[in-house]
């Protein structure tokens, strides 16, 4: 079920922010926001409790959230209230922010090595895959 949940409303946000040629702005909101829903543990608690209300978890995304996000992603949290889908709105937000990653062919690489890095090696290392020509990365150097 959570993953029909993500997937549904992290397509609709992706879909509008396409749409709306809105992605830059509403990836960045969804990093922050991730970040605050995964170190806020308060946040998801209060949004998450049975005794709170459904207009009360919408107010609380209105008045605390909505003035630092737009209109559509504060539309979007509480499309998610409404419906008493807070708990999934971390996959969520993840879920959109790997959709606005593929759409704008963002990777992520992992290096691992057996010591640390110099300063200088970690702008050889960031150069070589941010490179725009084409290269075989696969291989070993």
């Amino acid at each position: 079920m959570a993953k029909l949940v993500e997937a549904t409303y992290g397509d609709a946000l992706y879909e509008l922010a396409v749409s709306n040629n809105i992605t830059d702005r509403l990836y960045d909101e969804a990093v922050v926001l991730l970040d605050i829903f995964d170190t806020d543990s308060e946040l998801m608690a209060i949004l998450n409790h049975p005794k709170i209300v459904r207009e009360d978890r919408i107010s609380i995304i209105e008045n605390s959230i909505g003035k630092f996000v737009s209109e559509e992603m504060t539309g979007f949290l509480v499309t998610i209230a409404d419906k008493d889908r807070c708990r999934y709105i971390p996959a969520t937000l993840r879920f959109f922010i790997e959709r606005i990653k593929e759409y704008k062919g963002i990777g992520t690489a992992y290096v691992t090595t057996p010591y640390e890095l110099s300063d200088a090696m970690k702008s050889k290392v960031c150069l070589l895959y941010t490179s725009p020509s084409p290269r075989d990365i696969s291989g070993s150097r």
